[in-house]
């Protein structure tokens, strides 16, 4: 009799019953946290009979196949759903939970990460690896060709950013800036000039180039300016001009150079002027629809037969010259030297003076052609002052030549501070028809050089 109460089966039990009951589909619906390339498995249970189904919201951050497994794979946020379908016996249910992907340069700090900084540099290519320690990125190597970097991470704002630097003489020049934001997985790459020859190719975490899977954000330039809008330059001298762009973290920074006149003058795509004739020309820098000016006048060189600078006209005089040897320093007239009327002129209202532009750079100013054949006896005095700035000091030396074609030869230098007007005099050698004398600055991040009352000694 017993026996017989337990023959009906529990889909005839549940067949007697008017309405189907709840499928009680569950799963744990706390937030999941996955980087690319992880995988999270969590299982649903339910008391249907019907088969479970996994779905995501969002392949393109995250997939799911039928064994509850979640791919990560690409920053972002999808939703996991379980269900299951109705029947006669039980009502579709579903329970679902969210996931949240990272960005996949989070990658980077798991610490058995390795990052790969890729460049192209003609036919080489660069390479910096970088291990995951602690949390950090620890530089770990680099391959044979000369690149120097400079690395830091914000974690407030997820920034990563690469300083990447060639070797200039004497020291190392800036070429790009690399940033990657780790929180939003977008990256940019700003050159520092036109004139950059490196460019970045890829980064890899692991051994996989993750690039692709970074947005890559451009800054389009939106004007253009020259640090000189008017140059008088002298037969045999060349000059640089400078473009910069803006803003400064554009990612395009290819400048177009062209001159009006190059029976006149001529410009190369570094910015260079050469002079060819006398006469006037416009050199022109264009980006992006946006271009600036700069007239040229083009002189033949001065000569004279003495020589007695105080730079009272306010303006490089007539016949001085400056040669960039490395960067771009620029020697101008004014007061004092980086701070205005620290030491004030020497004598009068103004002085010739260079001020920091980058460590190591080099520029001579160099005096008008000086016919002192036929004199013997002369001498150089000259007034200057470079000021120590918390140890560091600028370099000056001082050269002659006795034609343009002449190589320059080293009449005195000083590489020690001097806080104050100082006098030197010095005899000239060698003297000629065209004699030279050029005052060059050395840039080691003083307070530059100040330069005034220059002298030609003797009987001229």
């Amino acid at each position: 009799m017993l026996a017989s109460l337990f023959t009906t089966s529990c889909d005839e039990i549940m067949s007697n019953l008017d309405q189907p009951v709840k499928s009680y589909v569950q799963i744990d619906e706390s937030e999941v946290k996955l980087l690319p390339g992880e995988t999270n498995q969590r299982k649903a249970t339910t008391i249907s009979t019907e088969k479970i189904f996994y779905k995501s919201s969002d392949e393109k951050v995250a997939t799911v196949d039928q064994e509850g497994v979640v791919t990560a794979v690409n920053f972002g946020e999808a939703t996991i759903t379980v269900s299951v379908e109705a029947n006669d016996y039980y009502e579709a249910g579903s329970a679902s939970y969210p996931v949240k992907v990272g960005s996949i340069l989070e990658a980077a700090f798991k610490d058995d990460a390795v990052v790969e900084l890729c460049f192209k540099d003609g036919s080489k290519s660069p390479v910096v690896k970088y291990k995951a320690e602690d949390g950090n990125l620890v530089y770990d190597s680099q391959s044979s060709d000369p690149l120097g970097y400079g690395f830091g991470y914000n974690p407030a704002t997820g920034y990563m950013t690469w300083s990447v630097y060639v070797p200039s003489s004497p020291w190392w020049q800036q070429v790009m800036y690399v940033e990657f934001n780790v929180i939003n997985n977008t990256y940019k790459v700003v050159p520092n000039s036109s004139q950059t020859t490196i460019t970045f190719d890829a980064i890899k975490i692991n051994g996989v180039n993750v690039t692709s899977m970074l947005k890559k954000l451009e800054v389009a330039p939106k004007g253009i300016y020259l640090n000189q809008y008017y140059l008088a330059m002298y037969l045999g001298y060349d000059a640089t001009l400078i473009a910069y762009v803006d803003p400064a973290d554009a990612t395009d920074k290819k400048v177009t150079w062209s001159s009006s006149n190059e029976a006149v003058a001529t410009v190369d795509q570094t910015g260079k002027v050469h002079p060819v004739a006398v006469g006037t020309a416009i050199i022109k820098a264009t980006i992006n629809g946006k271009e600036a000016q700069c007239t040229v006048e083009v002189k033949e060189m001065i000569v004279l037969t003495s020589l007695d600078e105080g730079f009272e006209g306010g303006v490089m005089p007539e016949g001085w010259v400056q040669t960039q040897i490395s960067g771009n320093g620029t020697w101008t007239v004014g007061v004092g030297d980086y701070v205005v009327n620290s030491i004030g002129a020497h004598s009068g209202n103004y002085n010739a003076k260079i001020t920091h532009a980058g460590n190591g750079y080099k520029t001579m100013l160099i005096t008008p052609v000086l016919n002192l054949s036929g004199q013997t006896g002369l001498g150089l005095s000259y007034w200057f002052a470079n000021r120590s700035w918390s140890g560091d000091i600028d370099k000056l030396t001082v050269y002659y030549r006795t034609s343009s074609t002449a190589d320059w030869t080293e009449l005195q230098s000083f590489s020690d501070a001097h806080e104050a007007w100082t006098n030197s005099v010095i005899a000239l050698p060698n003297l000629s028809a065209t004699y030279q004398i050029a005052f060059e600055m050395t840039d080691g991040y003083g307070y530059g050089i100040a330069l005034d009352d220059v002298k030609i000694l003797g009987d001229n």
